[in-house]
């Protein structure tokens, strides 16, 4: 017989769920400062997806249930409040160790309908503190769904792990979901208009940060950026805009992030971290242009939105972070807006007219700058320019050049133009030194 603790700690369980701040994680910050093998860095020939797809449908929101629950036959219900626990499987209850412990297989579906929440899984496996009755693990394994209002997640495998203090501090509280490994299916989330996909997430909530492992791909979507009454607007360079360098706008639409080593995540100051041949591309939209970037690695800066409007935009319930406040436009991956945007190591810029190579690329988004530099002196940053499909011209210049966004406005010590025929080159290819 299952007591009223255990039932009501997983009716917690579930609203901690449908409120969490996001659903992906990193139990420690990574550092920013990476040290890159070489040997690592070596480029993965990975095709680019097609235009912002999503790879798969999110699972269906939980119905409503049923006046009857006894309606299926073969399914065992149990309900508390308004929990309802199905299985069609075995069931299985003990208390060992100051431990209540429920085991649930085949088919199993627990679910709040009036929250609208639901875990699903072939087999699942609840902890609980038999003299406090607060949940201390969820195991679920098997074609695992997870769904509230805001956010779905679909893999092969779930854990929910809470650990509290001598005081019942909260000293843990993070989840893992992971894929089929070995090549098969991976972990996906949605979140609202966004979407992430990696093999294996860690979200540690108490933190704020959330990881994704083993080639992550996320497709998020930028808000536009906001109106200053009295301020006039800046000029949007249209969609196939050429001249002397690169327009790039970054002001709404979508960007999809995509590398072969890990996203990491750090809610409480913007950072996001992408490791190993990182591909970021940019759709285009009717004012501006599309735009795809390469690096070794790669630093995205969010500036937090205002307490009101992070408010705003946060679900009921919902505490903040990453998920629940969302861009801008609400409801996102990433919570604010974006403030820089850093490539580093081997960086390449493409846009319909411009091919830039540089070993940092940074967009600073409140300045509208665009600085491109290159490590060593002796070392040219190159702006190829089409003019016609087979011709064009490339501007050379030592060491570092700054571009403003808005006008084309360029900066540099030093700086000369040259003719070049057919497509522009390699990164190896077109580099050289200076003279």
């Amino acid at each position: 017989m299952i007591n009223k603790q255990t039932l009501h700690a997983l009716v917690c369980c579930l609203a901690t769920l449908a409120c969490s701040r996001c659903y992906c994680g990193g139990a420690e910050p990574a550092p920013w400062e990476v040290k890159i093998n070489e040997e690592k860095l070596q480029r993965v020939a990975r095709a680019i997806g097609a235009e912002f797809t999503w790879l798969k449908k999110p699972p269906a929101k939980p119905q409503k249930a049923p006046d009857d629950k006894t309606a299926e036959s073969g399914i065992a219900d149990m309900a508390a409040n308004d929990a309802i626990i199905k299985s069609k499987g075995d069931f299985s209850f003990e208390t060992k160790d100051g431990k209540e412990i429920m085991l649930l297989s085949k088919d199993v579906e627990i679910e709040r309908a009036q929250a609208k929440t639901l875990i699903r899984g072939q087999r699942i496996r609840i902890v609980t503190d038999s003299i406090t009755g607060d949940l201390e693990r969820l195991e679920s394994v098997g074609n695992v769904e997870m769904v509230t209002p805001d956010r779905k997640a679909r893999g092969e495998s779930l854990l929910y792990e809470v650990q509290y203090g001598p005081h019942h501090e909260e000293v843990k509280n993070m989840y893992t979901i992971e894929g089929k490994g070995n090549g098969g299916a991976k972990a996906i989330l949605w979140l609202q208009d966004d979407m992430m996909e990696g093999e294996k997430f860690i979200n540690d909530q108490r933190l704020d940060t959330f990881r994704i492992m083993g080639f992550p791909v996320a497709v998020i979507k930028l808000a536009p950026a906001p109106v200053i009454p009295g301020k006039p607007a800046a000029p949007t360079p249209p969609p196939s805009s050429g001249g002397m360098m690169p327009m790039i706008g970054l002001n709404g639409g979508k960007i999809r992030l995509q590398a072969d080593g890990e996203l990491f995540y750090e809610g409480s100051s913007g950072h996001v971290h992408l490791t190993r041949n990182v591909m970021i591309q940019q759709e285009a939209t009717a004012t501006q242009s599309g735009m795809l970037m390469y690096g070794d690695e790669a630093n995205m800066v969010m500036t937090p939105p205002p307490p009101e409007q992070a408010a705003a935009a946060s679900p009921p319930g919902a505490t903040g972070g990453a998920a629940s406040a969302g861009t801008t436009g609400g409801g996102g991956a990433f919570s604010g807006d974006l403030n820089t945007l850093e490539c580093i190591g081997r960086a390449v810029i493409k846009t319909a007219t411009h091919t830039v190579f540089c070993d940092r690329s940074l967009i600073d988004m409140p300045h509208k700058l665009l600085t491109m530099e290159m490590k060593n002196p002796k070392d040219t940053v190159r702006v190829y320019m089409l003019e016609t499909p087979t011709t064009g011209k490339v501007l050379i210049a030592p060491k570092r050049l700054i571009v403003n966004m808005d006008t084309g406005e360029f900066e540099s010590s030093s700086s000369h133009m040259e003719s070049f025929n057919g497509p522009p080159p390699s990164r190896e290819a077109a580099q050289v030194k200076t003279k």
